[in-house]
């Protein structure tokens, strides 16, 4: 895996926004956007394994890192100000993802948390069921404003949650996927926030596999794509 020139990205107040560009190879078809959570980057355990999953697929990265838990000036904001200020971020993302992903035929928004957030902006600015699909990554706050969103939606989406994380409203997405059939629910019994199981460090390891498990299986089954071979 090669790391390529930067992605820039300016976003609120011209504050440069950090992405990590992966390309796989000049002549790949897919590209995984990432958007971590509030406080959990792309370099924490679900993202740092992902990550190394995309790569058997042959897909592309672009991990985002906004980063506000080290900003000040966002901690101290009132919150119609952090609300405008990450809604400012995410369209200028979007703008600059649309105008340099142009040469990709299959682009996979991934989100976790607050990612997920990111991705319902996204997913009411960017239309084409044969080109996008999204994978929402224990949702937060957001919960019932992406069911809402996704009632009707056609694009591809993956939604995966623990059944012991309280932002996680389990029910709501499961009437969801009866209505939709664009929409694959999967929730991991027992797994919190960050789909750790409590004082059992084995059992969270387990969630991890189960994690990217159900992520081969949208990739391969609803998505279309195929895990390149190994080396």
């Amino acid at each position: 895996m090669q790391t390529n020139s930067p992605w820039p990205i300016i976003g609120f107040n011209n504050r440069e926004i950090r992405t990590s560009y992966y390309k796989i190879n000049e002549n790949n078809s897919s590209l995984a956007v990432l958007f971590p959570g509030f406080s959990y980057s792309t370099e924490a355990p679900l993202f740092f394994f992902l990550e190394e999953f995309l790569i058997r697929f042959g897909i592309d990265i672009l991990a985002i890192e906004y980063r506000y838990n080290e900003l000040p000036a966002f901690q101290t904001a009132l919150s119609d100000e952090q609300d405008k200020w990450f809604e400012a971020d995410v369209s200028m993302m979007t703008d600059s993802i649309l105008a340099n992903a142009l040469s990709y035929k299959k682009v996979i928004f991934i989100g976790k948390s607050l990612g997920t957030t990111a991705l319902l902006q996204v997913l009411n600015t960017v239309q084409n069921p044969e080109r996008y699909a999204y994978i929402w990554i224990t949702p937060g706050t957001s919960n019932s404003k992406i069911a809402e969103s996704l009632e009707k939606d056609q694009h591809p989406s993956l939604i995966i949650g623990g059944t012991a994380d309280r932002f996680f409203l389990l029910p709501e997405f499961r009437a969801l996927e009866k209505l939709n059939p664009c929409i694959t629910v999967q929730a991991i019994e027992g797994a919190g926030h960050m789909l750790e199981q409590t004082n059992d460090m084995a059992r969270s390891i387990d969630n991890i596999k189960l994690f990217l498990a159900y992520i081969e299986g949208f990739l391969t089954g609803i998505v279309g794509l195929k895990a390149i071979a190994a080396d």
